[in-house]
């Protein structure tokens, strides 16, 4: 193999023998190799002149194979980068995104173009798991960091732009490649970081599959990744790095893997949106691409984004006109001429922006100019399909109904402010959050509700339609071509798994009630009406239970969005619209009856329980008394409650207490029930003499209060009793009480603190907390 012409410039790592690692890495031909960074204008320059020169008649990338099918219409000539693979499997989603400045998408763009097998040969992605840093290997030389002197590069990727794109204008494609296998050697065979298996085992993998290629006698040259090339060589000397002896076991059939084919955007490929092989400022690679195919030069592509920042700014009523412009570009030039470059790279051309424009105000003309470059850098591109590029099902309905409910959609920009519904007041939003609802319900990556709290009227989500939300739309597009069969074959679809594994609980069909109902599955919605009838009545205990009568008395009530119960306020032609849930057949009245005996029954059996969710139970349960005196019956209930007040712990007494209270004052409001609680609870605070005393005292006053909060605010009766025992404590009585007070109330929420604090100081007369504050 011949010496290129960029070895004169090859960085002196010492004790490296980085021409001969390049001989040896270059000059291997079965296959040839050609080592990329995945989103590199300058290896997407090279790599399809260098194809023509080693004329392949197959060519391997590094690229899962689930995706083979999808290489034809990703290479269309009437595609427009970017465009992305998406792999869906559960709730795991890949991205494989492709821009023009993509080397892969040369490559497959070249063998469309001629006819040519393009073949991926990356490790399936069914067969992927986890790996962080487990390879231990022998210690060496940081040949990254000296890399990073070499070139005067701070980090990684400027070392990138120093050594393979600032140098490849109207380079050879072999000294781009020359320069991309030294850069990925240095990586592997630094120790700073130590390999990962996931990596290995990728790599033994595509040895199998190239071993495989070699086996047919085809003339191959491999594109991967630069940092993998070492790894495909037959000599293992020149591999730094241990090599795996057999690669995964690949999965049976398509392991579950559903592919799409997506449009993407250049916001999304920078790496500061969080992709983690993104590179920075996409559309300067576009420019440097485009400029380079033309035969323009470094200097063009400066001269270009100088004046288009400038005119970013002046739009945004900023001077920076032609001098400002001349002056960042001659200090873009300059600095490239001391660091030995043929003309400004970014590098070179940020610097000469920062001290040309921002005269030295960082947060005030500074940011301007950021957001300016920003938007000239970064850019908005977007990509389109090819006519004709399949598509799921689902698709084209999600994307008219969002459109006709009026939501972000695939051609609107990104919101960062929430959307807040009304959907117990409005139609549309009634639609919307149904259609919403039933996107999560279906795994449809596009809304997240901020609003957890089931009584709020209104609720905010944050919307976005992202290449994430098109791929999972495809995968969720197996169980239906509408968005209402998406969500209940994905609900089916759960339930028969936990079936399956036995683990479907009591709990879990409540669940399953609340995302049927919200969502608007009407059919779901009776299936888990009969399993709270055979299964949480019997099984559930009394949070499960609880919960369970709140979430039928909502529905009942039509305060579920998705279950409306009159018929006037639905709207049956409209867009996403839901029919009236027939509340006759689901017999909810009958049901909720047989709830409300099933949680008197489960009071005997919390004598033992000191857990402060159960005390938060039977609060909830006793509002729902509260709310219907009638319902009392023949005593059941208050028999339980004092026999809890009397024998369980003093968790459950404290709240049998409270709730006997309470449900005494809705049966007769005239008699002093509240009163006479006020003067048990300032009885505990005379009875705890000792440490267990103390712990008794607070646990308690927990439970009456986790039922009883807002009476303590209303009924002066119930807290005077406690206000005159702590006020008649001496210093050290009050001070041995003082944790067990403030465990007792701490159940409040802040707001409830301050409310209570507030009745104290009317009480008291003054600003005095009686001790019971929890700052």
């Amino acid at each position: 193999m011949t010496r290129s012409p960029a070895d004169a410039n090859t960085p002196d790592l010492v004790g490296f023998d980085a021409i001969g690692v390049l001989d040896r890495l270059a000059g291997h031909q079965d296959p040839w190799l050609f080592g990329v960074r995945h989103h590199s204008s300058a290896c997407a320059a090279a790599v399809a002149r260098w194809l023509d020169l080693v004329r392949p008649t197959r060519v391997l990338l590094e690229l899962p194979p689930e995706f083979t099918g999808w290489l034809q219409w990703l290479g269309h000539p009437d595609a427009r980068a970017p465009l992305a693979l998406g792999g869906v499997l559960g709730s795991s989603v890949s991205f494989y995104p492709f821009a023009d400045f993509s080397p892969e998408l040369q490559v497959v763009r070249w063998c469309v173009a001629r006819g040519i097998p393009c073949e991926p040969f990356d490790l399936p992605l069914g067969a992927r798991g986890g790996g962080g840093p487990e390879i231990d290997v022998a210690a060496g030389p940081p040949l990254a960091a000296a890399l990073h002197r070499a070139v005067d590069a701070p980090d990684g990727e400027d070392a990138w732009d120093r050594l393979v794109e600032a140098p490849s204008a109207g380079a050879e494609p072999e000294t781009v490649r020359r320069a991309a296998l030294l850069y990925g050697y240095v990586l592997r065979a630094d120790r700073s970081h130590p390999p990962r298996r996931s990596d290995l085992a990728r790599e033994a993998w595509m040895r199998r599959a190239l071993a495989g290629a070699r086996s047919t006698g085809e003339r191959l040259a491999a594109v991967v990744g630069a940092y993998h090339c070492a790894a495909l060589v037959d000599d293992p000397t020149l591999d730094p790095l241990p090599r795996l002896g057999e690669p995964p076991e690949a999965p049976h059939g398509d392991g579950g893997i559903v592919t799409s084919l997506l449009p993407y955007g250049f916001e999304q490929l920078d790496s500061r949106s969080g992709y983690p092989a993104g590179i920075r400022d996409p559309q300067w690679h576009q420019r440097v691409l485009e400029r380079g195919f033309a035969g323009g030069t470094p200097d063009d592509v400066a001269r270009d984004v100088v004046v288009e920042i400038c005119r970013e700014l002046r739009r945004e009523r900023h001077l920076a006109g032609t001098p400002d412009a001349t002056e960042a570009l001659r200090l873009a030039r300059g600095l490239a001429a001391l660091r030995g470059l043929a003309g400004p790279g970014r590098r070179e051309v940020l610097e000469g922006l920062q001290s040309s424009l921002t005269r030295g105000e960082v947060l005030g003309r500074g940011r301007v100019v950021a957001r300016a470059v920003e938007r000239v850098l970064v850019g908005s591109q977007r990509g389109r399909l090819a006519p004709g590029t399949p598509r799921s099902g689902l698709l084209p309905h999600v994307e008219a109904l969002v459109a006709a409910l009026r939501l972000p959609g695939p051609d609107d920009e990104p919101q960062r402010d929430p959307v807040r519904l009304d959907p117990l007041r409005s139609e549309l939003d009634r639609r919307r959050h149904v259609a919403l609802r039933r996107m999560v319900a279906a795994n449809i990556l596009y809304g997240e509700e901020r609003t957890s709290d089931d009584d709020a009227l209104t609720a905010a989500w944050v919307l976005s339609w992202t290449a994430s939300t098109e791929a999972t739309i495809t995968a969720a597009g197996l169980r239906g071509v509408t968005l209402e069969q998406a969500a209940t074959g994905a609900l089916c679809a759960s339930l028969a798994e936990l079936e399956r594994e036995d683990r479907l609980t009591a709990g879990m069909w409540i669940d399953v009630l609340e995302t049927a109902a919200q969502a608007g599955l009407h059919a779901e919605v009776h299936r888990a009406f009969d399993a709270l009838r055979s299964r949480v009545v019997t099984e559930a205990g009394l949070p499960e239970l609880v919960r369970s009568v709140s979430l039928v008395e909502r529905i009942a009530a039509g305060h579920v969005p998705g279950c409306p119960v009159n018929p006037e306020r639905v709207v049956g032609t409209e867009p996403g619209a839901i029919p009236t849930l027939p509340l006759a057949e689901l017999r909810s009245d009958d049901l909720r009856d047989e709830l409300l005996a099933a949680c008197v029954r489960a009071l005997d059996g919390l004598a033992g329980a000191a857990d402060l969710p159960t005390a938060q139970a039977l609060a909830a349960l006793t509002r729902v008394f509260e709310q219907s005196p009638d319902r009392l019956g023949d005593g059941r209930l208050l028999h339980a409650l004092r026999s809890l007040s009397e024998a369980a712990g003093p968790l459950m007494r404290g709240a049998a207490s409270a709730a006997l209270a309470a449900l005494e004052t809705a049966r007769d409001p005239e008699g002093q029930h509240f009163e006479r609680l006020g003067t048990q609870v300032g009885s505990w605070v005379d009875a705890c003499a000792d440490a267990a005393g103390r712990t008794e005292l607070g646990q308690r006053l927990q439970g009456a209060v986790a039922v009883a909060a807002p009476q303590f605010e209303a009924h002066p009766g119930l807290l005077a009793p406690l206000l005159e025992r702590v006020s008649a404590l001496d210093d050290d009585g009050f001070l041995t009480r003082l944790p067990a007070l403030r465990e007792g109330f701490d159940v409040l929420s802040p707001a409830g603190r301050e409310r209570l604090f507030d009745v104290v100081r009317q009480q008291t007369g003054g600003p005095q907390d009686a001790g019971l504050e929890l700052e």
